[in-house]
């Protein structure tokens, strides 16, 4: 969480995130501990602005509870209707943050939306 965080608040590996504030904290990444001992660790929200300058998408972060290996739940959607088929830019929103963290991590589940058909295509 730690170095997620710290990343998001310096704009990320492409200096396009904006770090968000969360119901628990002003300042990035709130402490669900108290809350959910048994459940959760953290929950952090950033905003991705793409590469054109064009879009903006919403990234939420739950981590779960801590163990040997902590688990987090990445979601990033489109703040603008219409973005289905976004040829991946969603998971690549997170896949290219949770790689510039340089810490081993194992992709569980991906859910997403099939790229966008070509022109020659359709």
């Amino acid at each position: 969480m730690q170095k997620l965080n710290t990343s998001l608040a310096m704009g990320g590996p492409d200096a396009h995130f904006t770090l968000k504030p969360t119901a628990e904290s002003p300042y990035g990444f709130g402490d669900l501990r108290p809350y959910h001992p048994d459940a959760a660790s953290f929950i952090g929200q950033a905003w991705h602005l793409t590469e054109k300058a064009t879009y903006n998408d919403t990234l939420n972060f739950l981590i779960l509870k801590d163990s040997p290996n902590a688990t987090m739940r990445a979601f990033s959607i489109s703040q603008i209707g219409g973005a289905y088929g976004d040829d991946g830019q969603n998971y690549k929103n997170i896949a290219v943050l949770l790689k510039s963290l340089n810490e081993s991590y194992t992709e569980l589940e991906h859910q997403g939306c099939d790229p966008a058909p070509k022109a020659h295509q359709m």
